[in-house]
């Protein structure tokens, strides 16, 4: 295999962009219009792929013997190019049926959560969906450009210097293992051999996945971890800290761009230890707990500001059957992404899921008992995913 094919950034464009976002069509029929965006649709694919991988990958690993991870490869495309094919012929219909006049208005049907008239409204961070007219001010462009600066920083600096830690000879090993001998968590990291099937690290397939994409896209694995990887990762977490601003700061948009530009400080320079949530952003994206510090938990913010917005003031009442729904849907992809990406981001993220719920069941101001009960029982039943896997983690593993 190639170090790096001459097809392989546009093969990476439709394995991490172009599938998901199709795939997320087919979930968007169960949001409600204001929240069906181009950025969700494709978070919600997105996740909605690590969602499959994992119990695919659990079956071949335990059921298979012999080249599982060859199997594994061609069932999971095959589910993933069908999602993707019903989520075209789904856009397909909604664009026929679209009665719109205009280029702009045609390609926006299927992204009623814009709410923007011009194509050029999506690439401005300060839509709004009562006036779509709104722009930079000056200093917010300042600022904006300086974050910008920042970030392809960050970017060049992880791609140039490539920063290994000594975790490389073990998680790195497991992916390469996954790519060049098709076996899934049967081989010894450190020594190359023969081993039982390690329980342990084989319920998180992170590992798995950066093998994955990386045989799709016909590029070695360690240098998919380590260059492709920090550009995908970081720009899409900076993208989820951009939606929770944009709850923090409601009132203020205007200290959005302000606020990425402080945490893009914070992340540079946070790098006191080896241990520290800025030296994993941006020197070690290719570890599950990484980016389930960087991105998952974030997210599960964003997931508690949705919910509040909708208890607050009882406005929960008037919300149609999607707009309830919605909410328990990102969470339970959430949920399982955190099993997917790291064992240990089971208890982190479920731990903080019924705080916050708790938080809001009691603090919220709306509903009676019962209902503030119920938050705690939905935020229950997502984390169902999760005590099957420590279930099966405890029960596989050999005394």
């Amino acid at each position: 295999m190639e170090s790096f094919h001459v097809l392989t950034p546009f093969l990476l464009i439709i394995w991490l962009i172009l599938v998901p976002l199709l795939s997320g069509f087919l979930l968007s029929a169960l949001f409600p219009e204001e929240k069906r965006t181009a950025g969700m649709v494709w978070l919600s694919g997105l996740l909605l792929s690590f969602v499959l991988f994992q119990p695919l990958a659990i079956y071949c690993m335990i059921r298979i013997i012999y080249d599982s991870f060859y199997r594994f490869t061609w069932i999971y495309t095959a589910i993933m190019l069908l999602l993707a094919a019903g989520g075209l012929i789904r856009l397909i219909v909604t664009w026929v049926r679209c009665d719109k006049d205009g280029w702009s208005e045609h390609f926006l049907a299927p992204f009623p959560g814009h709410r923007v008239r011009p194509v050029a409204d999506l690439y401005h961070p300060r839509r709004d969906p009562v006036r779509v007219d709104r722009r930079f001010s000056r200093s917010e462009l300042l600022y904006f450009s300086v974050f910008l600066i920042l970030l392809a920083i960050q970017l060049v600096m992880a791609v140039l210097y490539a920063p290994f830690d000594g975790d490389d000879a073990y998680y790195i090993v497991e992916s390469v293992q996954a790519q060049q001998t098709n076996t899934m968590n049967t081989l010894q990291p450190y020594l190359g051999y023969s081993t039982a099937l390690d329980y342990r690290h084989a319920l998180a397939e992170y590992p798995l996945w950066i093998a994955y994409i990386a045989r799709m896209s016909l590029v070695h694995a360690t240098i998919f971890a380590h260059t492709i990887l920090p550009l995908f990762w970081i720009p899409v977490s900076y993208a989820v800290y951009a939606a929770v601003a944009r709850f923090l700061f409601r009132k203020r948009t205007d200290l959005i761009p302000l606020f990425l530009c402080f945490l893009a400080l914070f992340s540079m320079f946070g790098n006191v230890s080896i241990y520290t949530p800025e030296t994993f952003f941006l020197m070690r994206t290719w570890q599950g707990k990484s980016v389930v510090g960087n991105l998952v938990i974030p997210a599960v913010f964003l997931f508690f500001f949705h919910l509040a917005d909708q208890e607050r003031d009882q406005n929960w009442r008037s919300c149609s059957r999607r707009q309830r729904l919605f909410p328990w849907l990102l969470l339970f992809l959430i949920n399982v992404t955190a099993g997917f990406l790291s064992t240990s981001g089971i208890l982190v993220v479920t731990m903080l899921i019924f705080a916050g719920l708790f938080f809001i069941a009691a603090f919220g101001g709306g509903g009676s008992l019962k209902h503030r009960l119920g938050l705690l029982f939905w935020g229950g039943l997502t984390c169902i995913p999760n005590a099957i896997l420590v279930l099966m983690g405890f029960v596989l593993k050999p005394f």
